[in-house]
């Protein structure tokens, strides 16, 4: 009647059954059943009661699972193992499969001691060996099967106790993520609720009203209508806010990290963030920085989808110099200050977790005044991954390369050359009161 849990190597590679398949809901499909046996078919989600949702955000115990027994949130999770220290150079492997995998100059790590942001591995996951990657059709499908294989076995399981909770709350049905709407369906997808989950440390409760939050946002702003059109309007270019803002425009996209994923710089340095909301308003700048955002995670989702791994955070690069090219930087630096204010609590909520690495290079002296200032707007987890570099190029490269390729670094950036800072795009540049008006004609 019972199934014990398996122990590390009791099941040889002829007897495990065939490569697991999770479900859009985050559970193993009928069909499924993981590398190691843990995991047993079952008939994929269920009504869950009350309790064991509770039971379900609040983390699983290890149990055996009853043949005979209604799945539910518990019955569906892989029992935990007990933690064990490996010989120096071995790493266990992440996932539902507890093979060694091998990490060269590292000693004794066990999975608590690994770190917890996709891709920032540095070592041999579960993919290599659950094989080369073949997609399902279905992309929620496929997309949980990724992050299955690239997170470790008991982040996997909160991910999974995560979307049960998320699902017993009706978020399925919220207008910001109901397909009926034309929304998309954010509730069901693994990478976003692993991101959500991440920014709370965990915290299935905390990520939950999060995420609740971020999806009010997204319904109320009318986020995937105004973005929509905002494209259209972008890409056509003939409106007066866009010839303003693609005038004095200081963001641009650089390149690809060595990850695949795309790149901005935004120049602060040169840029005029206080002109160009008195000029057109709050929304088109907010509109300019979130279809970035978005961009970036739609590339993260193809990449996703087509390598088996998930990645969905990015570099940033910060330019905050003083080239002495536009004028009025410190004044140019405070008028920044309230659109910041009021719009990042947005990009902490609705797309959190998504910096890897912020590059701010070029710091002068006098932008400590400034970091005082928006220091507490940036979240705590964010500010450790931050990367404050002073004025020369020397301070920043070696570490930037090692993430971006050489050939991607625009040469500006690369070097501390005069000649190069004045060729540097996009130029940014102050914004003349009234200038929306030479752009209405």
């Amino acid at each position: 009647k019972l199934i014990p849990p398996p122990r590390v190597g009791e099941a040889s590679a002829a007897d495990r059954p065939p490569a697991m398949g999770i479900g859009p809901t985050g559970h193993l499909s009928s069909s499924a059943s993981c590398c190691c046996g843990i995991f047993r078919k079952t008939e994929g989600s269920s009504s869950r009661s009350a309790k064991a949702v509770e039971q379900a955000s609040a983390g699983f115990a290890e149990q055996a699972v009853p043949l005979d027994a209604k799945p539910t949130a518990q019955s569906l999770q892989a029992p935990a193992l007990p933690e064990k220290r490996l010989p120096a150079g071995r790493l266990r492997g992440l996932g539902c499969c507890r093979r060694a995998r091998m990490a060269p100059g590292r000693s004794g790590i066990t999975m608590s001691s690994l770190p917890q942001h996709c891709g920032d591995l540095g070592v041999e996951t579960q993919a290599e060996a659950l094989g080369p990657w073949v997609p399902p059709a279905d992309e929620l499908e496929a997309e949980w099967q990724a992050v299955a294989r690239t997170v470790s076995t008991d982040e996997l399981q909160r991910v999974r106790s995560f979307r049960t909770a998320v699902e017993a709350a009706g978020l399925d049905r919220h207008e910001a993520c109901d397909p009926a709407t034309g929304a998309a369906p954010h509730s069901r997808s693994a990478s976003t609720l692993l991101r959500f989950l991440r920014a709370r440390q965990g915290d299935a409760n905390a990520a939950l009203k999060l995420f609740v939050e971020a999806m009010n946002w997204r319904r109320d702003f009318e986020i995937d209508r105004k973005l929509k059109a905002w494209r259209s309007e972008w890409e056509e270019g003939t409106s007066a806010r866009v010839k303003l803002l693609k005038e004095y425009d200081f963001i641009s996209e650089i390149g690809r990290d060595r990850l695949g994923l795309p790149v901005f710089v935004q120049r602060h340095s040169q840029g005029d963030v206080g002109g160009i909301v008195r000029e057109i308003g709050s929304e088109p700048m907010l509109l300019r920085l979130v279809s970035c955002i978005e961009y970036q995670l739609s590339e993260a989702k193809a990449r996703m989808l087509k390598t088996g791994d998930c990645i969905a955070s990015f570099i940033e690069i910060q330019d905050v110099g003083n080239y002495g090219l536009v004028g009025n930087w410190f004044q140019r630096a405070l008028a920044s200050v309230p659109f910041f204010k009021t719009n990042a609590p947005i990009f902490d909520k609705v797309y959190p977790e998504r910096v890897r690495i912020c590059f701010i290079i070029r710091a002068p002296a006098a932008f400590a005044a400034i970091w005082r200032i928006v220091s507490p707007m940036v979240p705590e987890g964010t500010k450790g991954k931050i990367r404050l570099k002073g004025s020369g190029a020397h301070n920043w490269i070696e570490d930037m390369m090692v993430h971006i390729p050489e050939s991607c670094i625009p040469m500006w950036v690369r070097c501390d050359d005069p000649k190069e800072f004045e060729k540097a795009r996009p130029w940014g540049g102050i914004v003349p009161r009234g200038a929306i008006e030479n752009f209405s004609a």
